[in-house]
């Protein structure tokens, strides 16, 4: 049995944290904006459902005590955090009557 890319409570989330790994907010603003609402949409479902368990597990313990899987786990809360607002404000991936990339450059990450 392949072992869970997430912490085993939430493998049914792999398949999001797979394709949302990703360490930077930049980088996730990007793929948000190459993609379409519909794409984002299970995504935003599946992590909606589940974000108070999600968020219960993550609050838990510490940041320095996280997994690799915990990591992958946060990062996919980063990654609706990044999504949500496109999905359920804007119904579109881009802010509308605005400079969406140029205006998004976050300079200081926060590492898990």
């Amino acid at each position: 049995m392949a072992k869970s890319f997430l912490p085993k409570q939430f493998q049914d989330l792999d398949p999001f944290a797979k394709e949302w790994d990703i360490t930077a907010t930049n980088e996730r603003y990007l793929k948000r904006l190459s993609s379409s609402v519909e794409e984002l949409r299970p995504l935003y479902d599946a992590v909606f459902e589940r974000f108070e368990e999600l968020k219960t597990y993550l609050d838990s313990k510490p940041m320095d005590a996280f997994t690799e899987e915990d990591k992958r786990l946060g990062r996919l809360m980063f990654a609706f955090a990044v999504v949500a607002p496109a999905v359920i404000t804007f119904k579109d991936v881009r802010v509308p009557d605005c400079e969406s990339v140029p205006m998004f450059d976050v300079q200081v990450e926060v590492e898990i």
